[in-house]
């Protein structure tokens, strides 16, 4: 008998029994009564400036599990999981807990949140790329957070890119653990001109309500070249943009800076007119 074929049968006798264990534990009779969870009734209402932990903790208050041979065992109930918005914005939280023998129950809870907003997408610098790094990973620019489950950051996806006018343009989208989604379509700025100025913004994508005058200068955080500082160049920088504060909308400021030695930077600030 060859390895390969030894190796096989041991493999198949491992599944069997492996099987075997798997039918005999779903099946085998159990050991004592299955605890019982009681809830508040009526639908718990939570803050969403809450942490996780403090979360879990609010949805746990007042919830009580007995078992009839272990007794009170309140201090094992444990959050196991949220579905995502239902009617009328309410979650569904699922509690359970185990026993000493390992008898399991489960229970469900409604939740709602007093100040619900969407998830956020915020611009991390400008979406402005060379023509040498035109794969460059659009995500990478974006960041997100949640009012219910903090920075998402990581979850942004690029959803769809598509050319308008000559302009190239990238939609991004985040959804948070409610289930719902937001997005946002941003034009992606590309030049083929090597930037040796560094032109850096306290903020690249700001909301404002119709009506909201906006300085761009003053957004100017610093100017470096090679690291080093370099804001007396701020008064040299020109800004060029269609704002109009009372019309909603997406607009751009874009801020140019060239120097008498050729150096040259760009940036821009996307500002959202709401209503």
């Amino acid at each position: 008998m060859n390895n390969k074929v030894r190796n096989g049968i041991i493999f198949l006798v491992i599944v069997a029994l492996y099987g075997g264990f798997l039918l005999y534990d779903t099946h085998k009779p159990q050991t004592g009564s299955s605890p019982v969870i009681k809830v508040p009734k009526g639908t718990l209402t939570l803050d969403t400036g809450m942490d996780q932990t403090a979360t879990n903790q609010a949805i746990l208050e007042g919830v009580k599990a007995t078992d009839k041979e272990d007794g009170n065992i309140t201090k094992k109930v444990f959050v196991q999981g949220m579905s995502t918005f239902g009617e009328g914005n309410v979650r569904v939280v699922t509690l359970g807990v185990f026993d000493k023998d390992d008898n399991y129950t489960k229970v469900k809870r409604k939740i709602k949140y007093t100040n619900y907003s969407a998830p956020q997408l915020y611009l991390n610098k400008a979406l402005v790329y060379s023509k040498v790094n035109s794969k460059a990973q659009f995500a990478d620019y974006m960041s997100a957070y949640s009012c219910v489950d903090g920075d998402l950051s990581s979850q942004v996806k690029v959803i769809r890119e598509y050319e308008q006018d000559k302009n190239h343009y990238v939609t991004f989208a985040v959804t948070d653990s409610t289930g719902t989604q937001s997005s946002i379509t941003l034009k992606a700025y590309q030049t083929s001109r090597k930037q040796t100025v560094n032109i850096n913004l306290d903020t690249y994508l700001m909301r404002v309500k119709v009506g909201t005058e906006v300085n761009a200068k003053k957004h100017i955080d610093s100017i470096t070249m090679d690291d080093m500082d370099y804001s007396s160049l701020k008064n040299q920088v020109d800004i060029n943009t269609d704002y109009d504060k009372n019309t909603p909308g997406t607009y751009e400021f874009i801020y140019r800076v060239k120097t008498s030695n050729d150096d040259y930077g760009l940036t821009k600030l996307v500002v959202i007119v709401e209503e």
